[in-house]
């Protein structure tokens, strides 16, 4: 390996995103680099980029779906409690309806949540 410092172009890019992450980023294109070469690099460069943000947003998301859990399985509790008593007054019984939609929702949106944790993971 020769000693000799190759001649180039060096270049700096940083960035940082709307929730605080930053990425600051160098390398170096020897003189006559062709297009293609440069593309390939800054190519590298946004996978990085999207990787990193898929990240953040992933863990963002897995904390949202442990929260919709846990208060699926406090309105299921409810629910339970509230179908044991003899419901006779229909304000009780539009409860009972109102926590079946609510726990519904909430089965729909932990569904959505799953599925969009495993495209982020596809990501990094």
């Amino acid at each position: 390996m020769s000693d000799e410092k190759k001649a180039g172009y060096m270049f700096r890019i940083g960035c940082q995103t709307a929730d605080g992450i930053t990425v600051d980023m160098t390398g170096n294109f020897e003189i006559g680099a062709t297009d293609a070469t440069i593309n390939k690099e800054f190519d590298r460069m946004v996978n990085i980029f999207s990787r990193q943000r898929a990240k953040t947003v992933l863990a963002g998301e897995e904390l949202s779906l442990k929260n919709d859990r846990a208060a699926l399985e406090s309105e299921r509790e409810e629910l339970r409690k509230a179908s044991e008593k003899e419901t006779k007054n229909m304000s009780e019984k539009q409860h009972i309806v109102a926590l079946k939609q609510s726990i519904a929702s909430f089965e729909t949106r932990i569904a959505a949540r799953e599925s969009g944790i495993e495209s982020l993971k596809a990501l990094i």
